[in-house]
């Protein structure tokens, strides 16, 4: 009653009230366990399976099947399964305002009336005012309780297996549940709990009238869950009622986080309240979102900087957590040989602008020679500058310009200084409806740098003696505008 760590005889106990968020499954049958029976190592099997397992054995003892932990049939303790609800985020859960007087393990509801630390709860107690205590008293009249629920469901389980190979193991359970009874009935029921509550009237009375300072107040879940309130919400409900015996006594809210770990010596000297409960013990705090009434105006105000850190913390990690799992979905992909092909959808204008349908790249490929020579189809008038075609081509196909084979073959027939001296042609621009004037840039580089050069010289020679600052002229440019 005085250290948490300390183990309980396991010959003194009767039941063992196993809390969990999912109902437990039998290892050897992988149901539901039936008569559920504990193990001296901790782990939780149907009656009938446990004593067919310790039946193999040719010993009085086998080894567990999950732990090889020594296994024996009068090590077995009565199970009752509690089930919790799993709560998440964005969630309401509901707390209770709990105290614990200062070096007692166990903690009670704000209003209860509070037992001397040397006495222990009958299990009634815990069912009345909904205590949370690790031990609990079980007198001749609860032990007769277990008895007949563990009797009703082998009856069950017997019903449902008549003339299966589970029928003996389930009468042996219960000839053993027959001969407990037999020792409940036979034994004198203990007074010790009785004598203990009436000598200890006025220890009850010294504990109750105790001062605050004599007690530890926290918020716990509801459902006795080990889920505690928030250091943050602590405060802010502090800052309202003043201190937390004053606060409400029952909270509910939506949960904005839960933090959560095992319970070490580090966490029980930081957080003193909580040192009622044993190492490794699962804890969680949750992060509610309190409004009015539970806290005024000014504590919010007050703690809004607080909670707004915490909320961008919130959302940097949720984050970070899908970033994480991008890359690591990507990465088993990568193993597996699959890739994300991208979006594309050759239709599509805005992916590929340029791009020619099949159609259009077969007729340009069925063209004639005739056709891709359309400069040669053309007569040039140089003195009206109009052009007239004298072939029967139709300008109503879309063309582009000359093959490239056929301005090679041009370019050979031309002189340098024809293509020095270039004049404008006509031809037919697939953007106009009529015809476009352009002029045909056809020199090369060389040519463009001489003629360059001989203007140059031409221009100093023709100069007088006296020098005069002249503008700078454009000797070479590789800007030049070619044809579409």
């Amino acid at each position: 009653m005085k250290n948490p760590d300390v183990l309980v005889d396991w010959d003194f106990i009767e039941q063992v009230n196993v809390q969990v968020s999912e109902e437990p499954f039998c290892p050897i049958c992988l149901e539901r366990p039936i008569a559920a029976k504990m193990t001296k190592c901790g782990h939780v099997y149907c009656w009938s399976c446990i004593l067919h397992y310790l039946g193999i054995s040719e010993k009085d003892f086998c080894k567990c099947p999950i732990c090889s932990d020594d296994v024996l049939k009068n090590d077995l303790k009565s199970v009752q399964v509690i089930a919790h609800k799993t709560y998440k985020l964005n969630d309401f859960i509901g707390f209770k305002l709990m105290k614990r007087p200062r070096g007692c393990l166990t903690a009670y509801p704000v209003d209860a009336v509070i037992q001397p630390d040397t006495s222990i709860l009958n299990i009634s107690q815990k069912n009345e005012d909904n205590t949370c205590s690790k031990l609990f008293l079980a007198n001749k009249g609860n032990i007769l309780e277990i008895l007949d629920r563990e009797k009703d469901e082998l009856d069950c389980l017997l019903a449902l297996d008549e003339g299966g190979s589970e029928k003996c193991f389930i009468e042996e359970a219960q000839h053993l549940l027959e001969a407990r009874r037999l020792g409940v009935l036979n034994s004198a029921e203990a007074h010790t709990n009785e004598v203990t509550n009436y000598q200890d009237d006025a220890s009850c009375s010294e504990f109750n009238e105790a001062s605050e300072s004599d007690f530890y107040y926290f918020y716990q879940a509801e459902d006795a869950q080990h889920i505690y309130l928030h250091g943050l919400n602590a405060a802010m409900i502090k800052h309202t009622h003043g201190s937390l015996k004053c606060g409400p006594k029952h909270l509910k809210g939506r949960i904005l986080e839960k933090e959560g770990g095992c319970m070490t010596e580090d966490i029980r000297q930081k957080y003193r309240y909580l040192k009622h409960l044993p190492v490794t013990c699962q804890v969680e705090f949750a992060e509610i979102c309190l409004n009015e009434p539970d806290v005024n105006a000014d504590t919010l105000e007050l703690y809004k900087k607080q909670i707004d850190y915490r909320k961008k913390k919130r959302q940097k990690r949720l984050k970070d957590e899908k970033r994480r799992e991008r890359k690591i979905d990507a990465e088993e992909n990568r193993k597996m040989g699959i890739y994300v092909s991208p979006d594309l959808q050759l239709e599509n204008l805005d992916h590929f602008p340029d791009v020619y349908t099949a159609n259009e790249m077969l007729e340009s490929r069925q063209r004639t020679t005739s056709d891709s020579t359309f400069f040669g189809h053309l007569d040039v008038d140089t003195t009206s500058g109009q052009d007239s075609p004298t072939s029967n081509t139709s300008l109503d196909n879309a063309y582009c310009g000359p093959s490239f084979a056929t301005m090679l073959a041009t370019e050979k027939k031309t002189s340098p200084n024809q293509r020095a001296s270039a004049k404008p042609i006509t031809y037919y621009s697939p953007s106009s409806e009529d015809f476009e004037q352009k002029t045909d840039y056809s020199l090369t580089i060389g040519d463009a740098v001489a003629k360059a050069l001989e203007n140059l010289q031409e221009g100093g020679a023709s100069g007088s003696g006296k020098k005069k600052k002249k503008k700078h002229k454009l000797v070479y440019s590789t800007l030049m505008t070619l044809p579409n």
